[in-house]
């Protein structure tokens, strides 16, 4: 049988010139490179073809896909309006965004996965191939489903289909189910194999009491849904249940802890508010985390009971009077709700000694009115919704701890634990500034959504061990987000322990809090250090600045003399500085505290 035969128009009424070829091969053998070339031609010089349409850009990519063998035909955005009844064999095929209102009744045997989202379809073929797997038909104009989808379904999204008939049946191995968007008032029933359930944007007033036991993911957000069921499954980790009228929630704490549920715009009751605010600020809850957002509207629980929350039973007595008062001082109810957000930070779930960390901090602050002015201070800056916001907040105020303690005396005999802290902050110093740079060099590149934030403390917790960084949190939750890469990591890292080869002593030197420990363990130097920075601003620095002016032609300009002049003034004071640093550590035995630390780890680099 020759092609001329097969396309001659006897006994052929009301048969469309592509489904000609189709129907006398059905029952013979395979069709032909040249076979599926003259369908196709057939189809794409239609008259009916609507303008725009693209059909010839759709007949190169069949043909590629045939000649390719390949197991993917993307005929996606081509505004066509139909389809030529024989497609090339494929595994996948990707038909989204065009204008189709029906599929061909055939479609390629092998096929597993079809996408024909965002077209007019009115309705599915009723038989579609075995071998499907995943079908996405969301955003057509689906009145129904076949009465029988392919059992080894696992995949089906109908959603945005808004006169959609609820279907009978679903696949017994179905595992994604979408149907958002389709005005049901009522599921269907869900098959046991279900992972992930979504329904967002319907009408539904209630779920079936028992939901899938593998269920993982339920998004049921802006219906009409009253309750949510009393046994919800512990495979559950995703619940997104926002915008809808519940207003008493089921035990929720049996959930895993990496279990996310959202219930932000539902009328829930005060008592319930405040059962969810209890377990918010619960340290020993191991429930899922909660958001809702309604709970910013409740009067913060008191600062004197948070307290409690983190201190051992035998000292929340004790603590109580002392807190009653200082939740009247100013910015208190900052570091209210700061400690009511770093209970839920992944270094209270996941690091047992966290805290008690926490417990000696508190007990520390309660006794000392100029460390809680500084911290609460701190504490405004602190985001009420950002976790690691909150953990980057903490570690600014450990920093506040550290330099209290020194400005208070702590390490006046304990020099070489003073230079370790001291090194610790020269650390810090210079993450913030590398901080800085990643910032504006991601800000310059235009990556979407820069967060400082994660950037800061992706430094510091990252390189934690590695820069002895004590005063930091072991964890942060959105690392992935920050844009720091190993590469930079190991950058920074390399920097810091450079810079703090070449430049400590000098830092050191001009460290507020070591010159007012110098002050009080070697008076008499500290003394005579301040005379020569006097004698020297008498008597050295007008003619080494006039020298420098009179050098580069600048003699009697005003802004040469003051930037000149402070350059100079510094130079002199660091000189003086460095001196006394030295001359201290060497009478106290301790010069060996400024030798570099880091030589063997900087040769591996």
């Amino acid at each position: 049988m020759n092609l001329s035969n097969i396309t001659s128009n006897e006994s052929m009424p009301n048969i469309e010139p592509d489904r000609e070829i189709h129907s006398a091969r059905t029952s013979t053998a395979a069709l032909t490179p040249a076979d599926y070339y003259a369908i196709w031609e057939k189809w794409e010089n239609d008259p009916r073809t609507v303008a725009g349409e693209q059909r010839g850009q759709a007949v190169a990519r069949m043909k590629e896909c045939l000649e390719n063998n390949t197991e993917r035909l993307d005929l996606d955005e081509l505004g066509l309006t139909s389809l030529p009844d024989t497609l090339p064999p494929c595994n996948k095929l990707n038909i989204i965004e065009n204008k189709l209102t029906e599929l061909p009744t055939t479609l390629p045997d092998n096929l597993q996965t079809l996408n024909a989202a965002f077209n007019q379809l009115r309705t599915l073929p009723n038989t579609l191939p075995a071998s499907l797997l995943s079908l996405n038909v969301y955003g057509n104009e689906l009145e129904r489903l076949p009465e029988s989808l392919p059992e080894g379904l696992k995949k089906l999204d109908v959603g945005r289909n808004e006169s959609l008939q609820r279907p009978n049946r679903l696949p017994p191995n179905l595992e994604s189910l979408g149907m958002a968007n389709c005005r049901l008032t009522e599921l269907p029933t869900l098959p046991n194999s279900l992972e992930k359930l979504e329904v967002d944007n319907n009408q539904l007033h209630t779920l079936p009491d028992t939901l899938p036991a593998l269920l993982s993911s339920l998004l049921v957000s802006s219906n009409r849904l009253t309750a949510l069921p009393e046994n919800l499954p512990g495979s559950l980790r995703d619940i997104y249940a926002k915008d809808n009228q519940l207003s008493q929630l089921p035990d929720l704490a049996h959930l895993p802890q990496n279990c996310s549920i959202r219930l932000d715009g539902n009328p829930f009751s005060t008592s319930t508010l405040q059962a969810l605010q209890h377990l918010y600020i619960n340290l020993d809850y191991q429930g899922p985390r909660i958001s809702c957002r309604e709970l910013d509207n409740l009067p913060p629980v008191s600062l004197r009971n948070i307290v409690a929350t983190w201190v051992p039973p035998e000292q929340q007595k004790s603590l109580a009077e002392d807190w009653a008062k200082i939740e009247k001082e100013t910015n208190s109810g900052d570091f209210n709700v700061f400690l009511c957000r770093l209970a839920t930070t992944q270094n209270v779930k996941n690091i047992p000694e966290f805290k008690q960390q926490i417990a000696a901090w508190l007990l520390q602050l309660a006794g000392s009115f100029t460390l809680r002015e500084q911290t609460f201070l701190i504490a405004q800056e602190a985001s009420a919704t950002c976790e690691d916001r909150i953990t980057l907040t903490h570690n600014d105020m450990q920093k506040a701890v550290m330099l209290h303690e020194v400005e208070k005396g702590k390490y006046d005999e304990k020099l070489p634990e003073l230079i370790a802290r001291g090194r610790e902050m020269f650390r810090l110093e210079q993450l913030e500034n590398i901080a800085r740079e990643k910032v504006k060099t991601l800000k310059t590149l235009n990556v979407h959504s820069v967060d400082d934030i994660e950037v800061y403390l992706a430094y510091q917790v990252k390189l934690r061990g590695s820069l002895e960084l004590s005063s930091v949190n072991k964890e942060m939750r959105f690392f992935g987000v920050s844009d720091v890469t190993t590469d930079d990591l190991l950058s920074a890292e390399t920097r810091v322990k450079t810079a703090e080869n070449q430049d400590f002593p000098r830092w050191l030197s001009q460290w507020s809090p070591w010159k007012s420990v110098v002050q009080r363990i070697e008076p008499e130097r500290y003394a005579a250090a301040v005379e020569k920075q006097y004698h020297a601003l008498e008597n050295i620095y007008p003619d080494k600045l006039a020298a420098e002016l009179a050098a580069n032609g600048m003699t009697g300009d005003v802004d040469a003399n003051r930037i000149v002049g402070k350059r100079i003034n510094d130079e002199i004071m660091e000189e003086i500085d460095m001196a006394l640093t030295h001359e201290v550590l060497s009478a106290k035995g301790a010069s060996s505290l400024l030798d570099n630390l880091w030589m063997e780890s900087l040769i591996s680099f």
